[in-house]
């Protein structure tokens, strides 16, 4: 027969169970937006690169842009990423 203690147990076992697979849910999805905006920014720096090689005969002033672009990126994913710890952070602590 269960006893208390045994139904106690059970209980808190499904309770554990349901919130790692949450976590996992959330994991997973958290992967998505990251693997989303990753190809998003992938894709802009392929339109920023062509767009340098066009423009590159007209110009001189390509030479400088470089690193405000790399600038721009990075910024972008230091935020990126802090946003995403953040997010984790609050669900996991609900």
């Amino acid at each position: 027969p269960m006893t208390d203690l045994d139904s106690k147990i059970q209980e808190k076992a499904m309770k554990v169970d349901m919130d790692i697979c949450r976590r996992i849910d959330i994991t997973a999805k958290l992967c998505d937006v990251a693997q989303q905006r990753n190809s998003e920014d992938v894709s802009k720096i392929f339109q920023v690169a062509s767009k340098k090689k066009e423009r590159r005969f007209t110009s001189e002033e390509d030479v400088a842009e470089p690193d405000t672009d790399n600038a721009r990126f990075s910024e972008g994913d230091v935020s990126c990423s802090l946003n995403i710890t953040d997010e984790m952070k609050r669900m996991f602590n609900h």
